[in-house]
């Protein structure tokens, strides 16, 4: 019987908004099959991804997921100054995206 925990990958990507460099992490369980969609977990405020590593463990065996800590929380940068609009978190929300590569299949 196999007890070994599946691995959980921490990994940052780095953003630049109006001048101001930060950083998003994000934890992955990289070692899961590659070939299923998937699954972004957003953990509660005020916690972060870590949070989530209990159901990261679940999900590994079978699917790639992915927690994020949000700007501000966990191990991520908080936001550079809020200048009114839309939130900026959810304005790099696709930077995540698109930094993992997901295609549509």
């Amino acid at each position: 019987m196999n007890t070994a925990q599946p691995i959980i990958r921490k990994h940052y990507i780095n953003l630049s908004t109006g001048g101001h460099e930060w950083q998003i992490h994000y934890r992955d369980t990289s070692g899961s099959p590659q070939n299923t969609r998937p699954i972004i977990l957003l953990h509660p405020s005020p916690l972060s991804s870590a949070f989530m590593e209990p159901l990261l463990q679940l999900l590994a065996p079978s699917t790639r997921a992915i927690a994020w800590d949000t700007p501000g929380y966990g191990l991520s940068d908080s936001l550079p100054a809020y200048q009114g609009g839309s939130p900026i978190m959810w304005m790099h929300s696709p930077n995540l995206l698109m930094h993992l590569s997901f295609n549509s299949r």
